[in-house]
């Protein structure tokens, strides 16, 4: 009898180990596709991982963008799933990203008050995600929240040292609040930054001359 169970014990931890080897594979591979913005493959994989794991945030987290990014139209699932994912993990890598989709449904709903509430959360767990503050300098700005728009503006600039589309925003933002000079000076960051990268992206170059030469002749 005490052989049997010994067996039987020993043949439920082989068992459980090769669910875990799965769950990491499995997870290798979900990365992978959402670094390739695979998310067809990506909602399969975190299908294939709540299987195996039923409270493993990262597959809540990875099925919640699927939706979104699948589903015309489907944000209720993607929501809870990502929700799902922040409340079993929050403080991940990835915790931040969950944050600023949630942030973008929301802002896509004109919510500003939860989507703003999501994008400061993104912030918290990773004070140096740029496009965060830049996300939420558009909210703050739709608020009328001018202030908090204009830092949020200047500290994704700050964290921005290879970018330049955060200087055309904030150009626009400057022009909008009837700053010329200031929008001009950014609009000329943008296009000296530009110039200077080794391939040129000849979009962002011609943007920033258009609006540049828009606003002089105001």
């Amino acid at each position: 009898m005490k052989l049997e169970k010994a067996i039987a014990l020993y043949s439920q931890e082989r068992n459980v180990a090769a669910s875990k080897q799965s769950v990491k594979a499995l997870i290798k591979a979900a990365a992978f596709a959402e670094k390739k913005d695979d998310f067809d493959a990506g909602f399969v994989l975190a299908q294939q991982i709540l299987k195996l794991d039923p409270d493993n945030a990262y597959a809540y987290y990875l099925r919640g963008i699927s939706k979104y990014n699948n589903i015309d139209g489907e944000t209720s699932g993607a929501v809870d799933d990502i929700k799902k994912s922040i409340e079993l993990a929050p403080s991940e890598d990835f915790t931040s990203n969950a944050c600023q989709y949630l942030a973008r449904i929301y802002y896509d709903k004109k919510d500003l008050d939860n989507a703003i509430e999501m994008m400061t959360k993104a912030i918290a767990v990773d004070p140096k995600k740029r496009d965060a503050y830049k996300y939420r300098a558009f909210m703050f700005r739709d608020k009328g929240e001018y202030d908090k728009a204009e830092a949020d503006y200047n500290k994704c600039a700050e964290l921005s040292k290879k970018g330049t589309v955060i200087y055309f925003f904030r150009a626009q933002f400057y022009e909008s609040q009837s700053r010329g000079q200031e929008a001009l000076n950014d609009y000329d960051t943008m296009i000296n930054k530009v110039k200077r990268r080794k391939k040129v992206k000849l979009d962002q170059l011609c943007m920033a001359l258009k609006h540049k030469a828009h606003l002089l002749t105001k």
